[in-house]
C-alpha cells in the first residue's frame, strides 16, 4: 500500500525547495553552473544510510531518525515514526527508481507525522543517485534532494 495523503502530499511537495542552477556574474558575462547530477557509483548496498539534509524548507527533516537502506532489489527503513520498505531499480549510471513502498501505520507527534509525509513525497520523486563510501545523494533530475550518510 501507497503512503499518500492526496492534497497533502501536493502541498508538501510545493513546499519543497529544490536548486535547479547557480548564476554568477563576472565582467559583464554571466555563466550558470549545474549540478553535476546522478552519477551512480558502488556501494549503495549496505548498512544504513541516516539522512543528513534535504532540499526542504517547510521542516527540518534531519531532526527525526530517518534512515534507508538498501538490498539487491529491495529498500527499507525509517521514515521518522513508522518504517517503510519495497522494491527499488537502479542502474551503475546513477538512475534510480522506487517501487510502491509500503509503511506501518502507528501514530506520532503532528511535526513528525509531517515530516514523515514530506520525506516520502519526496523519495517518490526520486530518479537518480550518486554514492561514495560516505555519502548518498539521491536526485530528482538534476536536482539533488535528499543525502545521507553512513549510520
Amino acid at each position: 500500500m501507497r503512503y499518500r495523503k492526496g492534497a497533502a502530499l501536493l502541498g508538501a511537495l510545493a513546499l519543497m525547495t529544490l536548486s535547479a542552477a547557480c548564476t554568477s556574474s563576472t565582467g559583464g558575462s554571466t555563466s550558470v553552473t549545474t549540478p553535476a547530477g546522478p552519477t551512480g557509483g558502488d556501494g549503495l548496498v549496505g548498512p544504513a544510510w541516516a539522512l543528513s539534509s534535504a532540499a526542504v524548507d517547510s521542516i527540518d527533516l534531519t531532526a527525526f531518525g530517518i534512515t534507508i537502506a538498501f538490498t539487491d532489489t529491495d529498500v527499507s527503513g525509517s521514515s521518522g515514526v513508522n518504517t517503510y520498505a519495497g522494491a527499488f531499480t537502479s542502474s551503475p549510471e546513477g538512475a534510480m527508481d522506487f517501487g510502491p513502498l509500503a509503511t506501518t501505520r502507528m501514530a506520532g507527534p503532528d511535526d513528525a507525522m509531517k515530516a514523515e509525509t514530506v520525506y516520502l513525497a519526496v523519495l517518490d520523486t526520486v530518479t537518480g543517485y550518486s554514492v561514495s563510501q560516505t555519502e548518498l545523494d539521491l536526485f530528482a533530475g538534476q536536482n539533488e534532494v535528499l543525502t545521507y550518510s553512513r549510520s
